[in-house]
Order: C-alpha cells, then structure tokens, then sequence
C-alpha cells in the first residue's frame, strides 16, 4: 500500500511528458499544449529552452487560430526571458532563440500591434554573458503610416526583392528577342509568298507556261515559305510563353521565410512547423 502511494505521489510531482504536449499541439487544443510545456519548463529537470520552444510555437499557433495579438506579446516575452535567463547547451541554441525573438518582433511590427511594457529579468550570476547584458526595447510600438496613393493601372508592384526583378527582367527581354525573331520570320515568309505570286503573274500576262528557272524559284520560295511559317509559329508560341512567365515572376508577392526547424532534444532530432 505505502508503495503505491509512493509511486502516486512521485507520478503527480512529475512534469507532463514532450510526447502528451506535442499529442495536444497536433491536436490543435493549444490551449492545452501551451499549459502542459509552461509546466515542463518550470520542472528543473527539464532543459528549459526545449519547453520554452513548445510554448512559443503553442502561442504562435493560438494567435492563428484566434487572432488575439496578444499571443504574439506573449511569445515575444518568453523568448526575451528565457535569453536573459537561460540557461543554453551552446552558443548555436542561443543563436537560434535570438533569430526567433527577431522574427517575432518582424511579426509585431508587421502587425501594427503595440505590446505593454515589461520589464527583463536580468541575467543569472553564474550566465557567462552577464557581464555583456543584452539590451532590448521593452515594447515594440509602430505608428501606422498613410498607405500610399494608388499608381497608374499599368505601373509594377512599388518593391519586389531584386534577385526577382532581375529574373523577371532576363525572361522578359528572352520573350521579347524571340517575339522579335517571329517577327523577322513573319516578313520573310511574306516574301517567299510575294516572289510566288510575281511569277504567277509574270506568266499569266503574256499567256505562258512558266520556265524551268522559273518553276525552280518557286519551289525554293515555296519551301522557305513553309519553313519560315513554322519557324515564326514556334518561336512565337514560345515567345509568348516565356513573357508571360516574366509577368508572373514580376507580379509574385514576396513571401516570408518558412519556419521549419530542427531541434536537438534527449530523444532525438523533432521538427516542427
């Protein structure tokens, strides 16, 4: 009986188990998550930053669901606590939570949201970074600005990422050169048909056969008209093709960075998204 009841208690001192938290993220109840990795990341024997992530993704995912900016506040908070308080494996994890604080902040901002000030714990005696105290604003605050007025209907985008101007650029003069190429092949194919109708015409108005020469030219003609109109349908179909590509890359909207990653923890590698 004392044995079972020692068993009970030191089952109810334990943390809730990754493998409970991560089942009620994937099931969406992240209300629940987020209450079972807080309670792993207050137990000592947990590495805190693996809990704190959990709980950081859990508030990401509630903002989504709900929209309440207040979830966003709330992440950006924890993971400005946790580089204060740490404590981290290596340089690299510490790395990684400040590239999350800074895309939190990006989101924040993004969003017009202003969060209450609070104030950072300082760091541990013993964090070697003590003596380096990082400083960061205690609240993030963006004044909306007047949209902009509308452009001409013909005028691009205002800013799109140069590595997709350039591509768009390189397609289009393609497009263009081959358009220009149909154009060429258009002109001589209406030549070909021109010097056939001349010798028709040389023939029939002094009621003749056409000669040996002149039958040879038109055959020549003939074939170059053939050739030249399949030619100008090809390039031109391609031409086609490819400038409209060059208006799509052009028009595409630039998107964010996923934020798929992986992370070391006791029982392996787990990635989240």
């Amino acid at each position: 009986m004392l044995t079972h009841l020692v068993l009970a208690l030191s089952m109810l001192a334990s943390p809730p188990s990754e493998a409970a938290a991560q089942a009620a993220f994937n099931a969406k109840d992240y209300e629940k998550a987020l209450e079972l990795y807080l309670e792993r990341a207050a137990d000592p024997d947990v590495h805190r930053p693996d809990a704190v992530y959990g709980a950081h993704d859990s508030l990401i995912a509630l903002h989504g669901q709900t929209g309440d900016p207040a979830q966003l506040c709330r992440a950006l908070a924890l993971a400005r606590e946790l580089l204060a308080q740490g404590p981290f494996a290596d340089t690299d994890e510490r790395g990684s939570w400040e590239e999350i604080e800074a895309r939190d902040v990006e989101e924040i901002e993004r969003a017009g949201i202003t969060c209450p000030a609070s104030p950072t714990p300082a760091p541990p005696v013993d964090d070697p970074r003590a003596e380096q105290p990082r400083t960061t604003p205690p609240s993030v605050r963006v004044e909306k600005l007047p949209a902009p007025r509308p452009g001409p209907k013909d005028s691009p985008p205002p800013w799109r990422p140069r590595g997709q101007v350039a591509a768009a650029a390189v397609l289009g003069a393609v497009g263009v050169g081959l358009l220009s190429w149909m154009g060429g092949a258009l002109v001589g194919r209406a030549r070909a048909k021109h010097e056939i109708a001349a010798i028709t015409a040389a023939a029939m108005a002094v009621d003749r056969d056409v000669t040996a020469a002149e039958r040879a030219a038109a055959y020549e003609a003939n074939d170059r008209y053939r050739r030249l109109d399949g030619t100008a349908k090809a390039v031109g179909i391609a031409g086609g093709v490819i400038l409209l590509t060059s208006l799509a890359v052009l028009l595409i909207p630039p998107r964010q960075g996923p934020r798929t990653r992986l992370r070391a923890s006791n029982a392996g590698f787990v990635y989240s998204f």
